[in-house]
C-alpha cells in the first residue's frame, strides 16, 4: 500500500460502492487516506438549483447579507445553511451521516427588490464557499414567478453565477406570495431588452405563448406552453418570416395537449427557415384511459383513430416527413405508453418515419449533483445517493 502512488489510490477511493463509507469510514482510516478524501471533496463540483420562493425553509436576503459581510459564520449557522442547501434523508445528525438526496437553495422572496443582484448572487457564492465541504459549485438552474420582481434583476443573476436553465413559471391561484398584475408574458415583453442579455441556453416559459422564444436569441433548448400556435407566431406584422437562428431542442409538452393545426404551421416555419439549426422535437405521450382507469390499449377495443392524441401525433409525423432533418423523441409516461405507442403508431403504422421517432420513458432520472475530475460522480435518485461510473 505504501509504494501505491497517491494518484492512483485517488482513483480507487473515488469509485468506491459505498459512499457513506467515503465520508464517514475512508478518513478515519490514516492520516494518508484523508488527506486522499480531502482532496477528493476539493476536486469535486456540487451542482445547485436555486428557487425563489417565500417557502419555508428559504434563505433570507438578511442571511445573505450577514454572510457577505462576515468573514467566518458560527458553526451552528454554518450546520444550519448546510443542512437547507444540501438535502438529506432522515435519521442522522451530522452531514458526514447524511445521504445526500437532493442540493438546492430556497431563496426568499422577501427583499430581494431592496438589494442588487450582483450582491446577492456574491452572497450565495459566499454562503456555499463557507458551508460546503467541495472544491467548486455550479448552479444548475434558475426557477423564478413573476411576482412584481424585475425580470432584468433575474436576468442579472443568472448571467452572473452562470445559470445553466432559468424556468419563468406563470402564477398559480394557489400561489401564497405577492403576484404582479401582469401576466408573464406582459412582463417579458415589457423587459425585451434586457432579456436579450440572457447567456442562458435553456430556457422554459409556463403560460406565455411560444412566440416569446423570439425575446430570447441565445436559446438552445425551448420549453412552454405550446397550445394555441398559429402561422402569426412565425411571421412579422410584414409577413416576413421570424428566424431564431439558435433553436435545436423544442419540449412540445404532452403531444395530446398541442393541436395539429399547430404542428403543421411550425412544419411550414421549419421549411421556411424560421429554425435553421432545429434537430430535436420532443414531446410527451400518455396512451388514453378507459373509463375503469385501464389503459385502453391493453384492450381489444381500443380505438387509435378516437385517441385525443392522434391527430396530433399524425401531424408531427406528417412534420417529420416534411422536415427530414428534425428527429422526435416521443417520451412515453410509463413503460407501457412507450409500447403503445410503438405499437399503435409506429408498427401498424407502415409510412411512420420510424427511424427518426426515437421512444423514451419518463423516469426519475438521477441528476448529478458532485462530480469529480478523476472520473465517477455522485447522483441523486430517490432519496439514495450512488456512485456513477
Amino acid at each position: 500500500m505504501d509504494a501505491l502512488p497517491n494518484e492512483i489510490l485517488f482513483r480507487i477511493v473515488v469509485r468506491l460502492a459505498d459512499t457513506k463509507a467515503f465520508f464517514t469510514i475512508v478518513p478515519l482510516v490514516c492520516r494518508r487516506f484523508n488527506r486522499v478524501q480531502s482532496d477528493i471533496r476539493k476536486a469535486s463540483t456540487v451542482s445547485i438549483s436555486i428557487v425563489i420562493s417565500n417557502s419555508y425553509p428559504s434563505l433570507s436576503v438578511k442571511e445573505l447579507k450577514f454572510v457577505r459581510h462576515t468573514a467566518q459564520l458560527p458553526s451552528t449557522k454554518t450546520t444550519r445553511l448546510r443542512r437547507q442547501i444540501l438535502q438529506f434523508s432522515p435519521g442522522s445528525k451530522t452531514w458526514k451521516t447524511h445521504v445526500l438526496r437532493n442540493s438546492g437553495i430556497l431563496l426568499s422572496r422577501d427583499g430581494l427588490e431592496d438589494t442588487t443582484a450582483d450582491d446577492v448572487a456574491t452572497a450565495l457564492q459566499a454562503v456555499l464557499e463557507g458551508v460546503l465541504p467541495f472544491g467548486h459549485v455550479k448552479f444548475s438552474d434558475l426557477n423564478f414567478k413573476p411576482d412584481g420582481l424585475p425580470i432584468s434583476w433575474i436576468i442579472e443573476l443568472a448571467n452572473h453565477l452562470s445559470i445553466d436553465c432559468v424556468n419563468f413559471d406563470e402564477h398559480s391561484p394557489y400561489d401564497k406570495a405577492p403576484r404582479s398584475p401582469k401576466t408573464l408574458e406582459e412582463c417579458l415583453l415589457d423587459e425585451a431588452d434586457a432579456i436579450k442579455l440572457l447567456r442562458s441556453t435553456d430556457v422554459t416559459l409556463e403560460g406565455a405563448p411560444f412566440s416569446m422564444i423570439y425575446l430570447f436569441p441565445h436559446v438552445q433548448t425551448f420549453g412552454g406552453d405550446l397550445s394555441g400556435l398559429n402561422k402569426s407566431m412565425f411571421h412579422t406584422q410584414q409577413g416576413i418570416v421570424r428566424q431564431h437562428p439558435n433553436l435545436e431542442t423544442l419540449r412540445l409538452g404532452a403531444i395530446a395537449d398541442v393541436e395539429a393545426d399547430g404542428i403543421a404551421c411550425l412544419a411550414e416555419a421549419i421549411l421556411a427557415g424560421a429554425f435553421p439549426r432545429l434537430r430535436n422535437i420532443e414531446c410527451g405521450f400518455m396512451a388514453q384511459l378507459d373509463e375503469d382507469g385501464d389503459y385502453r390499449y391493453l384492450m381489444e377495443e381500443y380505438d387509435v383513430e378516437n385517441d385525443p392524441a392522434t391527430p396530433s401525433i399524425l401531424a408531427l409525423k406528417e412534420l417529420l416527413h416534411k422536415c427530414p432533418s428534425v428527429s422526435a423523441t416521443i417520451v412515453g409516461d410509463q413503460e407501457l405508453d412507450s409500447d403503445a405507442f410503438q405499437q399503435f403508431h409506429i408498427d401498424e403504422d407502415e409510412s411512420a418515419p420510424s427511424a427518426r421517432m426515437v421512444l423514451d420513458t419518463f423516469v426519475r432520472k438521477p441528476r448529478v449533483v458532485l462530480e469529480c475530475t478523476a472520473g465517477g460522480g455522485f447522483c441523486v435518485y430517490d432519496g439514495t445517493l450512488e456512485m456513477l461510473n
